[in-house]
């Protein structure tokens, strides 16, 4: 029955993560994550399984499709393996901390124990399986430094300049791509 109850309520808790129109504010008043900055944008229709090892700074914009992975199973196939284990100890757990000033790009997964300093870009697609240090730009798998932060805000400073905003009309935007 206390299955079925928590199994409830984590399917209505994913179902007003759907709904919400702002869903870094109903994650930060949910309070589940261990800190939730603001100025947080939050994409992902999922959470972390353990929300309370997620620490993410203010200014942080996660799209589509990432994922905080807080543990792996391995501990429990050691033991089947013949390794010597903790047997209370079936998965390995561990903290992700995301700094201040980072975004993270559609589909980026990122794994336990890592830490993402501020002024970060991680590219599209990546796994980050370490540390990143402030103001560079990885992406791949493994992520790697690929650029600096000061460099890629530059460049779209630039690239930015006489171009149509995300809320131009559909007009202005169809104008300025699609017409020479």
């Amino acid at each position: 029955n206390m299955n079925k109850q928590l199994f409830k309520k984590g399917k209505i808790f994913q179902l007003k993560m759907f709904l919400v129109r702002n869903r870094a504010e109903f994650l930060k008043k949910s309070g589940i994550f261990h800190d939730f900055g603001d100025a947080v944008l939050w994409q992902p229709y999922t959470i972390p399984s353990e929300p309370y090892l997620v620490s993410i700074g203010n200014n942080v914009k996660i799209t589509a499709g990432v994922r905080f992975i807080t543990h792996d199973i391995s501990p429990a196939v050691f033991g089947y393996a013949g390794y010597p284990t903790d047997k209370k100890c079936l998965y390995y757990m561990d903290k992700i901390v995301i700094g201040n000033n980072v975004m993270i790009g559609a589909d980026s997964i990122i794994l336990p124990g890592v830490t993402i300093s501020n002024n970060v870009i991680v590219g599209a697609g990546s796994v980050v399986t370490k540390n990143i240090d402030d103001g560079v730009v990885v992406a791949g798998n493994p992520a790697k430094v690929i650029g600096s932060f000061d460099k890629i805000a530059e460049k779209r400073y630039s690239q930015c300049l006489n171009r149509p905003y995300h809320l131009s009309s559909k007009k202005e935007i169809n104008k300025f791509f699609w017409e020479e």
